[in-house]
Order: structure tokens, then C-alpha cells, then sequence
């Protein structure tokens, strides 16, 4: 028997399957705390599968605990139900973590920058806030696009029964 696998040219996988593998990799993620209290998600093997697609959602930058807990709660969200265009968890409201968020990484404000050349920013804190949310979409899409390339080569039928 030879497993038939999805092409390009095949149906999406359904969104149940979508959830599955989503809960799957959620609990791959561990949650720790350092000697300091803080708390933080990490993979919870180096040689993960998923260990390329977290470092690409990282876009650039440094391993870092924004971008896990964003992997993270993404991973909640499709397990929710969310599809392809609500799975992008929230942005933060509150100023002292936007200014945070940008701090810790100051490539972050090419994401603002690009937030106020599209949508057009007239305050600091939207400018933030729309920054925050690019970085967000593109890390939600990539952990997307990742669970739908497993989920399309999953074996659909087999030859032969």
C-alpha cells in the first residue's frame, strides 16, 4: 500500500485537523521560570520539527520570549476554532508594553514604520499599537503556514483496500 499524499492542486485540510495538529505542537511548549520569577514558553527539545518554524516567526531577531508567547497563543487560537484570518493574537493597549516591545528590539520599528506609511498613524500609541499587530500577523501567518504544510501532506487515502 502507498500512502496518497495532498498537491498544490488539492482541497484544504479541514479546519478540525487544523486544531489537532495545532494542539499537538501546543503542548510540545513548555512553560518555565527563571531564577528571577519570570515566566517564559520554550520548545521542550532542542531538535524539534517546529524549531525552523519558530525561528523563522522570530523574523530576524534573537530568540526571545515575545515571539514564543505570541507562537504560543497563536496555537491557542486555532485550537479555539480560529482560521487562517483570526488566529493573529491581540495586540498590547498598554503603553508601557508597546514602548517594552519596542525597546527590546529596535528592528521592531520597521514594523511601525510600515504601519504608519499603510494605515496612516496619527499618535504615537496607534503607531505602536498597528507595529505590535504587523509583527503579530506575520508571526500568526508563519505558525499557519506551517501546521497547513503538515497538515496538507498527511496522507488522504490509501491504495488498495
Amino acid at each position: 500500500m502507498q500512502a496518497v499524499t495532498n498537491n498544490t492542486n488539492a482541497a484544504p485540510c479541514s479546519m478540525k485537523t487544523m486544531e489537532q495538529l495545532a494542539a499537538e505542537l501546543r503542548n510540545d511548549f513548555e512553560r518555565r521560570v527563571r531564577d528571577n520569577g519570570e515566566e517564559f514558553y520554550c520548545l521542550d527539545c532542542l531538535e524539534h520539527p517546529a524549531k525552523d518554524m519558530v525561528r523563522e516567526a522570530h523574523d530576524g531577531e534573537w530568540a526571545n520570549d515575545f515571539v514564543y508567547e505570541a507562537v504560543v497563543d497563536t496555537l491557542d487560537n486555532i485550537i479555539g476554532g480560529a482560521g487562517e484570518d483570526d488566529c493573529t493574537p491581540q495586540c498590547d493597549v498598554y503603553h508601557a508594553r508597546l514602548l517594552d516591545w519596542v525597546g527590546e528590539n529596535l528592528y521592531r520599528m520597521a514594523y511601525v514604520d510600515e504601519a504608519m506609511t499603510e494605515w496612516g498613524a496619527k499618535t504615537l500609541s496607534e503607531a505602536l499599537m498597528w507595529g505590535q499587530t504587523r509583527q503579530l500577523e506575520h508571526i500568526a501567518r508563519t505558525v499557519w503556514n506551517y501546521l497547513e504544510e503538515i497538515c496538507n501532506a498527511q496522507p488522504l487515502a490509501m491504495e488498495g483496500l
